[in-house]
């Protein structure tokens, strides 16, 4: 390596290094000055470092702490530095928010840390006589808004729990429920007709058979009565609270009319069966008998 190469390192090296700050240590801080010279809880309060670098490089816009730093005792607002001529100046914005002597931890303020200092906060009736003294916000101490949303999102879900429980209790739901259970009940009924209608010639007897169980278990789930062990005889003489006289004597016929084609050997017409029963069904929505006693 010639003489010229490692005089442009060493150029190079130097300018790198009074391009990059020089961070003090502890030891390096002089004691803070502050102002103002009295200060009570919730006053701004400025601690002032000033001392001469000696010849070190430091860049102030490096010095900083972005958001404001929340605590118990205290909050820092700000660190800030400048260059006055050979002298460098740290400002630190601090509130105290307590009376006594308020020690602050050590604060890391981008390439310098600014080691823990104390200062004297007084009652404010002391320092400002008698009046309102300032007050923190609730919302900014340390974890405030979270417990805050934590008791916020207890308290909705304890009343949407209660809610919803005194609702499943109330008649409102129980015939808000049995109205669905009934319209479930009408669909699946009309499904199965459909489906019977669809079967071929030759299957008359698997006909009468689907429509049979399937008008039986819709005239159940209706009045809430085993109709599935029921004759049509004794469907005809169920109670009118059940199902009303109109729809139980065609419900009876249409039924005797499917046990006679399937165990009498008698012929009868599945599609006119069919269209009593949904006569029937038509009748007892009008009516508005529902299925849970």
């Amino acid at each position: 390596m010639n003489g010229a190469s490692l005089a442009a390192i060493l150029a190079a090296a130097s300018a790198f290094a009074a391009a990059c700050p020089a961070p003090l240590s502890a030891d390096e801080f002089p004691p803070a000055d502050f102002r103002p010279a009295r200060r009570a809880p919730g006053d701004i309060v400025e601690a002032v470092f000033r001392y001469d670098p000696a010849g070190d490089p430091f860049d102030p816009s490096t010095v900083g702490i972005g958001p404001a730093i929340r605590g118990d005792d205290y909050d820092v607002l700000s660190v800030s530095a400048s260059k006055n001529g050979s002298y460098c100046r740290i400002v630190v914005r601090i509130q105290p928010w307590i009376p006594g002597e308020v020690t602050t931890r050590p604060i890391s303020a981008g390439g310098t840390i600014i080691p823990s200092f104390t200062l004297s906060v007084e009652p404010a009736v002391a320092v400002h006589g008698p009046g309102s003294p300032a007050f923190r916000d609730p919302l900014a101490l340390p974890g405030t808004r979270i417990e805050l949303l934590k008791i916020v999102a207890a308290i909705v879900v304890a009343a949407g729990a209660g809610g919803a429980l005194a609702f499943r209790r109330s008649r409102l739901f129980a015939a808000f429920a049995r109205r669905l259970r009934l319209q479930a009940a009408g669909r699946d009924f009309e499904k199965l007709l459909r489906r019977v209608e669809k079967l071929g010639e030759g299957e008359e007897r698997r006909s009468w058979n689907e429509f049979a169980a399937g008008f039986r278990r819709y005239l159940s789930a209706r009045s809430g009565l085993p109709v599935l062990a029921m004759t049509p005889r004794e469907i005809a003489a169920v109670p009118e609270s059940a199902i009303a006289a109109k729809p139980r004597a065609e419900a009876a016929l249409a039924l005797a009319a499917a046990d006679d084609s399937r165990f009498g050997g008698r012929r009868g017409s599945v599609a006119g069966a069919m269209a009593s029963a949904r006569s029937v069904a038509a009748e007892l929505e009008r009516e508005g008998h529902r299925v849970v006693r």
